[in-house]
């Protein structure tokens, strides 16, 4: 397995993990995900668990089940195993526990994600936001053309919303000159601090 170094997370704000999951591994979890996925009920909008995304056809499709690993051993595993520890340990300077977790899917159509920082949403929780990080696995390339995470590099050192309130930031509050598309392959981790603001398009592939 390849990593950048552990420094461009302190100065970028993010780091990509290469070839992690393998190709067998890649294959028994996108089963999993159409195991879950075909489970009518948990897929059910509205249901506590799921969330919808607009559609570039119109109407409004799920895309995501949050959380995923209690229905998903395979994933819960992940999650909760050496390799992902592993990893989260060298962004948070020591050993990390599972804070939450998610399955997106954005099937074709489907939209994005606004600009953002995670720590907006995770700051009455109690850790400062060194102490936190997000683990994203690509199960399948995400590209510019299906809607990959865009960051902006390096702008993760504060908070750029009043404390405590549920606003995201204004595209004025960040500088464009350092957003920066990052391509995942099948099988890549991405290891982003909760401050960088970060956001995502349209999936316009088929």
């Amino acid at each position: 397995m390849a990593a950048d170094s552990d420094a461009s997370y302190r100065q970028d704000g993010y780091q990509v993990h290469r070839a992690v999951l393998g190709a067998n591994e890649r294959d028994a979890f996108r089963a999993e995900v159409d195991r879950v996925w075909a489970n009518e009920e948990l897929t059910r909008p509205g249901n506590g668990r799921t969330r919808v995304r607009p559609s570039l056809t119109g109407g409004a499709v799920v895309d995501r089940l949050d959380p995923v690993s209690d229905v998903a051993p395979m994933f819960d595993a992940l999650a909760r195993g050496e390799v992902l520890s592993r990893l989260a340990a060298l962004a948070v300077g020591g050993p990390a526990l599972l804070f939450k977790d998610k399955l997106i899917a954005k099937p074709a159509g489907v939209g994005g994600y606004g600009l953002h920082q995670d720590y907006m949403r995770w700051q009455s929780f109690g850790p400062s936001p060194d102490q936190m990080v997000t683990l994203a696995v690509a199960l399948d390339p995400a590209t510019g053309l299906n809607g990959g995470v865009e960051v902006y590099a390096g702008q993760h050192e504060e908070l750029l919303t009043p404390p405590n309130t549920a606003a995201d930031p204004h595209p004025d509050d960040v500088d464009e000159d350092r957003r920066k598309l990052v391509d995942l392959a099948a099988g890549d981790v991405m290891a982003f601090h909760p401050l960088i603001p970060h956001r995502s398009g349209f999936n316009r592939s088929g």
